[in-house]
């Protein structure tokens, strides 16, 4: 995930190390892109999305998961001695992971919902149903997280494609943020039909 120039050479190193390059859990298309060393995780995630039109799939994710940044920190670490990844800011996580998302919002099929601060979890638990956008314990923020997701689960409903609290921002690779700052929203993010 960090830096963005370091990504295919950290998940190259993944694909090796857990010996993902298999016919077995890759389509032939990906399992060249593998052997080659240009197949990425977040490649797999679309192909899939697009090879089921008619389920829904979803990313619930705090704009500074702290056990994310932690994960990620540490396999950057491990993977290539990457000091740069190591060192990412709860700001550069939520850029990386908005525009990531953008990309995915391409598929009719996935919905988001972004809550601010940095728990990891909410299915199950409490914060399931006292989460919002606006905070894993604040229920002022609408929809509460337990309403988006019934309604995303149920075939009869349409739940909001994105949830995200925080003014819009024009967001690229290239645009520098705030060591914490992730107090917006991607351009992207917002107002998905």
């Amino acid at each position: 995930l960090w830096p963005p120039a370091e990504v295919q050479t950290s998940e190259t190193w993944l694909m090796d190390k857990f010996k993902m390059c298999n016919p077995a859990v890759l389509t032939p298309a990906q399992l060249s892109k593998c052997n080659s060393g240009e197949l990425l995780v977040q490649e797999m995630f679309a192909d899939t999305m697009q090879g089921h039109h008619d389920t829904r799939f979803s990313v619930v994710n705090s704009k500074a998961d702290g056990t994310q940044i932690l994960f990620e920190k540490g396999f950057e670490l491990t993977a290539e001695y990457n000091l740069q990844g190591f060192f990412m800011t709860p700001g550069q996580f939520y850029k990386s992971a908005s525009l990531m998302v953008v990309d995915y919002l391409e598929n009719s099929n996935l919905y988001a919902y972004f809550i601010d601060g940095t728990q990891h979890t909410y299915l199950p638990g409490d914060w399931l149903y006292t989460a919002s956008p606006d905070g894993y314990n604040i229920t002022d923020g609408s929809p509460v997280l337990i309403d988006w997701l019934a309604d995303f689960v149920s075939p009869s409903q349409q739940a909001a494609r994105s949830v995200c609290s925080g003014p819009e921002k024009k967001v690229t690779a290239l645009t520098p943020v705030g060591k914490n700052e992730t107090n917006y929203c991607a351009e992207g993010l917002s107002n998905v039909q």
